[in-house]
């Protein structure tokens, strides 16, 4: 989608709808030419490096930068909720993830106008500065980002969708990665599990193949056995939650990662052990023997620091795939300029 936005007509969208009284009223914590003008720059002035050559992109917006999810799913919503609002009549909900939208169409009567309602609803969505979307044929399934979505019996049902040719290659437990891996894969597959899922059958059933799945590629079912029965009680609380609940939790959590320090370290299985040096850190930093306290250590303004928590962050050594993987054009081939043709 980025690479085919029209970056004027893209720019000349987000400058109006940017400058509305409305919008500013709504979101008061930008300056709007400010913002134009950094949005003019991503558009304009995106300079790329291959090889020996340098380029300056012309049209769309540069795949990779941050703003780039943003500003498509801005760009495309403005006219996306004028032909919703237009084909309401239709449209049950609809939801969307940059490129990839689901709606849940309302079949009119007789036959024929549905399939005039239907191929003149395609052409507004098409109707936008070239873009394009491709459909899928209506049904009462379909396969939507990661789970599949049914209508039965005039309910909504989901279910974990997974391919066809996945390998399922797991991090193996001989591997040099930190014991929390392991621990941060289960609660993380499980709790995507239980969200996506509506039916308990489902649930237990893309479990059990998960766990088959970490002993086939060497895990013993009894350490995974209290990982995932943790990892079930976990998924149930976070999912019984409320809306308010979870926002506190969210609020809480950004205040404790405000008096948070990072010490970022190669994980190498032989080296100290995290608890080690959360030990000296407490021990050497935050509560010294016979010294003052960290907290109540001020800096040169007279200010507490608020530093409370260590978190420590691990990166891998280069590997095999690391240093054999292509991943640079080799200074020793033909230059990529000498493969363009001079006008």
């Amino acid at each position: 989608m980025y690479s085919n936005i029209d970056s004027e007509a893209c720019l000349a969208v987000m400058t109006e709808y940017l400058k509305k009284e409305d919008t500013r009223k709504r979101f008061p914590h930008y300056h709007p030419d400010a913002l134009i003008e950094a949005i003019s720059i991503v558009l304009r002035s995106n300079v790329m490096k291959f090889g020996d050559i340098f380029v300056r992109q012309i049209t769309g917006v540069a795949m990779g930068i941050n703003p780039a999810p943003p500003l498509a799913t801005i760009f495309f919503a403005l006219h996306e909720d004028f032909i919703f609002n237009k084909w309401k009549q239709c449209i049950l909900l609809n939801r969307r993830f940059i490129d990839d939208g689901l709606a849940f169409w309302i079949h009119q009567q007789p036959f024929e106008r549905d399939e005039e309602c239907w191929k003149r609803f395609q052409e507004d969505i098409n109707n936008y500065h070239g873009l394009e979307w491709t459909f899928t044929p209506r049904a009462q399934s379909v396969d939507f980002m990661d789970m599949t979505i049914h209508i039965q019996n005039n309910r909504i049902v989901t279910d974990l969708f997974e391919k066809k040719m996945a390998l399922y290659l797991y991090i193996p437990p001989h591997s040099a990665h930190p014991p929390g891996v392991l621990t941060g894969m289960v609660m993380g597959q499980v709790l995507r599990i239980f969200s996506l899922c509506s039916r308990i059958e489902d649930i237990q059933r893309h479990i059990k193949n998960f766990h088959d799945r970490l002993t086939r590629r060497g895990y013993s079912p009894s350490d995974l056995l209290p990982l995932f029965e943790k990892a079930a009680r976990n998924a149930e609380a976070y999912l019984s939650k409320s809306d308010t609940e979870i926002a506190a939790d969210k609020a809480k959590k950004k205040e404790e990662n405000s008096k948070r320090i990072f010490f970022h370290l190669k994980y190498h299985p032989n080296d100290p052990p995290s608890r080690v040096i959360q030990k000296l850190f407490r021990e050497c930093i935050m509560q010294p023997e016979g010294e003052k306290p960290f907290r109540d250590v001020r800096n040169s303004g007279g200010q507490q620091i608020p530093i409370e928590r260590l978190t420590i962050c691990y990166s891998t050594h280069p590997n095999l795939k690391s240093m054999l993987s292509y991943r640079k054009i080799s200074r020793r081939s033909l230059k990529v300029s000498s493969f363009l043709k001079d006008d």
